[in-house]
């Protein structure tokens, strides 16, 4: 069978485990070399091999030439770097920003669109835990051992028996129930819909518009941009976080509570640039902390 290649090209490149470090679909792709080879292991495009090539680009493999192509959203290649640095450098709301698009040029979100019942799990299950060393072991189980689609097989005593009993865990299959139900009218445009779903509220709501949806103008207000935000310009922590009632009915430039809410101000003030900003953040976090990740 014939197998199709194509390099990306990148100013500048990223070991592999820095580029999947905040990634909702770091369950489904495994690191090897040192990270400077990838390949992903379940979903669409299963079998997809990526090979770091420093500061010069990054090669792929794949028998599929969809896949070839479609590489650009796991790779973080799917929008325009340089127009987010336009719209941080013209922004001094937060000006520690200016030295994060230095520190962190060309870097992409890691994403894959058509995955989109593995990435709401992973969303639903990083609630409140250790995303690294908890939800990522949790999803890789939960795919090896259960068809995703056969909700029926996904209870809670199914779950509590061979995955684990943490309350994430058991509430997982009743919204994930809820998402496939309603996940054609969602891919099709309904995503409030999504906000219906038991134990669903603002942050996955966002986490999954800007990670499944491909919305950059979104991001969830988590605790990592949150500590940001306290240290380098703590009177964005002064607004409220965002209001599940009012995040059913409106969108941020109608909402009623537009001027006094953190996701409004940061999508006002940093439009398609938002959601980098986020998925940034978390890393930069996570590089101070001295965690086992490195630029």
């Amino acid at each position: 069978m014939k197998t199709y290649e194509k390099i990306y090209y990148s100013e500048k490149t990223y070991n592999f485990y820095l580029l999947f470090w905040p990634s909702f679909i770091l369950p489904i792709i495994e690191i090897r070399d040192n990270g400077k080879e990838a390949k992903k292991t379940a979903g669409f495009c299963k079998g997809l091999v990526m090979r770091e090539l420093e500061n010069y680009g990054y090669y792929v493999t794949h028998e599929s030439k969809e896949c070839i192509d479609y590489a650009k959203y796991i790779l973080g290649k799917w929008f325009s770097y340089e127009q987010i640095k336009k719209i941080i450098e013209k922004s001094n709301l937060v000006k520690h920003l200016h030295q994060l698009i230095q520190i962190f040029k060309d870097y992409g979100i890691a994403v894959s669109p058509k995955d989109d019942i593995e990435i709401f799990i992973t969303i639903f299950l990083s609630q409140n835990t250790e995303y690294h060393t908890n939800t990522v072991r949790w999803v890789k189980k939960i795919l090896d051992i259960f068809d995703i689609r056969r909700i029926d097989l996904i209870d809670q005593r199914n779950i509590s028996e061979r995955i684990g009993r943490s309350y994430q865990l058991l509430r997982l299959p009743e919204a994930l129930k809820c998402y496939l139900d309603i996940r054609e009218k969602i891919l099709r445009g309904s995503h409030k819909l999504l906000l219906d779903c038991p134990y669903v509220g603002p942050k996955i709501y966002f986490a999954y518009r800007l990670h499944v949806l491909l919305d950059l103008a979104i991001a969830p207000i988590d605790i990592n941009l949150h500590k940001y935000l306290l240290k380098y310009a703590p009177e964005i922590t002064q607004y409220k976080k965002p209001v599940e009632r009012y995040c059913r009915i409106f969108e941020c430039k109608d909402c009623l509570i537009k001027d006094s809410c953190m996701e409004s101000i940061l999508k006002k003030e940093y439009s398609m640039a938002l959601g980098w900003i986020q998925t940034v953040v978390y890393v930069y976090n996570d590089l101070l902390k001295n965690r086992n990740i490195y630029i």
